[in-house]
């Protein structure tokens, strides 16, 4: 309870810091992770629960990477337009 207490208290601060969108992408990370490790913690071991977590961490980076980037190769303005991002969701092969 008093880590929950503190993860509110962190991301309310943040909130008031860096406005709500921040605070928004913020909190559902640690939500997210904290209840799949504790999850897998208990039915797998805690083994992995830190494989589980070393994980989630390279991918959050990479995907705070790609969004940074814009979602696309850059351009002559210097940032991504976010097409390559819809563009991957097409299954090749497939109309559209």
């Amino acid at each position: 309870m008093a880590l929950t207490a503190l993860l509110i208290v962190v991301i309310s601060a943040v909130a008031n810091r860096f406005g709500p969108v921040v605070a928004g992408v913020i909190s559902a990370l640690p939500t997210v992770a904290s209840v799949l490790a504790v999850s897998t913690h208990r039915r797998q071991g805690p083994e992995a629960s830190v494989d589980l977590l070393r994980g989630m961490l390279g991918g959050m980076t990479a995907f705070a990477m790609f969004l940074r980037g814009g979602g696309a190769p850059r351009g002559a303005g210097g940032r991504g337009d976010g097409r390559a991002s819809a563009k991957s969701c097409v299954p090749s092969g497939g109309t559209g």
